[in-house]
């Protein structure tokens, strides 16, 4: 009689054990790592179609189902896919818990964010974190400069960079809209970063993507035009001053 119940009591416990019917119920959220080649024409267009050649590369892709998929991206880069797959990880019960864990570590590290140049901390990064459905770009930026992460975050034919150890490497986010999804490419090889960087306009900053009209000169106006791949609205104006250059890059941005 004492064994029954002491076995009945251990079988209560076994959802929360780390036994082998636990390991191969985790494998049901197993994550979908994809090639380029699997990706959908439209997503591979917005991502690759500053690139002459993509062949070599050992990229994969993998692209949140969650409704906040910016921040399981987060998520996978500073814990790994065992973390994300475990079982509940993903709940919402759970994401919130991580969100609020988040804004007191961010609040420790005041310093980093502030040589990053990230502002209103309060205002956009904890508001995003406690009461938004959704993280935005500056507050994914924010917890990856508080983590060390290297990031190149690329939204169709920009890109902003995120650089806080050299040594370290670099992880990239693509955003595509309509749907919106975020899509993170793992193991992009030095040459396919240097593409990125040289192909796509850079961000100047998170809080301005351009610098005022009078930093520039129009031929670097022009640049920045075809890095937007904007050729052809350039094409069409009807005066090519360094003003109407200006206003349609910040159109299009």
């Amino acid at each position: 009689m004492q064994s029954q119940l002491n076995k009945s009591k251990i079988q209560n416990y076994d959802d929360y054990m780390l036994t082998g019917k636990v390991l191969i119920s985790a494998l049901k959220y197993n994550h979908k790592v994809i090639s380029k080649n699997d990706i959908k024409n439209d997503i591979k267009n917005d991502m690759f179609s500053g690139e002459k050649d993509t062949k070599n590369t050992d990229s994969s892709f993998f692209i949140p189902p969650e409704k906040d998929g910016l921040f399981w991206c987060f998520y996978v880069i500073k814990n790994g896919f065992a973390a994300y797959e475990y079982p509940g990880a993903t709940s919402f019960v759970n994401e919130k818990a991580e969100k609020f864990k988040l804004i007191e570590y961010l609040r420790t590290k005041k310093q980093i964010l502030k040589t990053k140049k990230i502002k209103n901390i309060k205002e956009d990064v904890e508001d995003d974190l406690a009461n938004k459905s959704k993280i935005g770009m500056k507050t994914f930026i924010a917890l990856c400069a508080a983590e060390n992460i290297n990031i190149l975050f690329i939204h169709k034919r920009k890109c902003f960079e995120l650089i806080c150890e050299e040594d370290n490497p670099f992880h990239v986010i693509h955003w595509y809209e309509n749907p919106e999804k975020y899509c993170y490419e793992m193991n992009a090889s030095k040459e396919i970063l240097e593409k990125y960087r040289h192909t796509f306009f850079k961000w100047e900053s998170l809080e301005k993507p351009l610098k005022a009209m009078t930093a520039y000169k129009v031929d670097e106006i022009m640049d920045l035009c075809k890095k937007l791949g904007l050729e052809e609205k350039v094409s069409i104006l009807t005066k090519k001053t360094k003003k109407d250059l200006y206003e349609l890059l910040m159109m299009n941005i």
